[in-house]
């Protein structure tokens, strides 16, 4: 049962973000074999990228192939879809590239596309890995997160915890950086932002669900 029911700001037409107990993101899925790679990139450019790069881009991720995926209702609306997307995955990960222009979106994007089933189920195989371990670099920087950085790993974190396709140490990762990042957040609720707080609801929801007993700290 999905819980939460706001998408991610700025990007139109994405399914609800919460838990839904659905299985990994389908083979079908044409924007899977470009996140997977700006995951990759995200992690081989963490120093550069830096804790805003690094959490900006977990918040695109994160609904993409936790929570869902795209919905496919018409080819038009799907390519829109898809190039808003990139913008967004670009320009996270870009801010720390020298060679950011290399990310210009493959043909399949603004293409009608056909890509085997087996090719998608190795991007979203690369898309999981990929993700945790940028989800673990953003976590090493700890007490240095900004209030900002720390609700938009938590968000990532929160849609983790039960994501099939991460392992059982990766969902471990995330249940201890979450319950890490909240316990920091109750003590700088002063400095959350209204973007914070809307990423922030959104957890509470999905936990509150699922995960109640990492809402010990009364202030949640």
């Amino acid at each position: 049962e999905t819980v939460a029911s706001a998408g991610p700001a700025g990007i139109p037409g994405f399914p609800a973000l919460g838990h839904s107990g659905a299985s990994p993101p389908k083979a079908a899925d044409p924007l899977m074999g470009l996140a997977a790679a700006v995951a990759e990139r995200a992690v081989a450019t963490a120093q550069e990228l830096g804790p805003s790069g690094l959490c900006a881009c977990l918040t695109v991720l994160g609904p993409l192939h936790l929570a869902g995926g795209l919905r496919s209702e018409t080819h038009s609306m799907e390519v829109a879809r898809l190039e808003h997307t990139f913008a967004r995955v670009r320009a996270a990960v870009g801010q720390g590239c020298q060679d950011a222009d290399s990310l210009a979106p493959p043909q399949s994007i603004v293409a009608p596309m056909a890509v085997a089933a087996a090719s998608q189920a190795s991007s979203a195989e690369r898309l999981c890995c990929a993700s945790a371990a940028v989800m673990r670099a953003a976590l090493t920087w700890g007490k240095r997160l900004s209030p900002a950085e720390a609700a938009q790993a938590a968000f990532f974190c929160a849609l983790a915890l039960d994501a099939p396709g991460f392992t059982a140490a990766e969902r471990e990762e995330a249940r201890s950086g979450l319950s890490r990042l909240l316990e920091r957040l109750c003590w700088q609720k002063q400095q959350w932002s209204a973007e914070d707080r809307r990423l922030l609801s959104l957890v509470h929801a999905m936990l509150r669900a699922e995960f109640p007993e990492l809402l010990r700290d009364p202030a949640w």
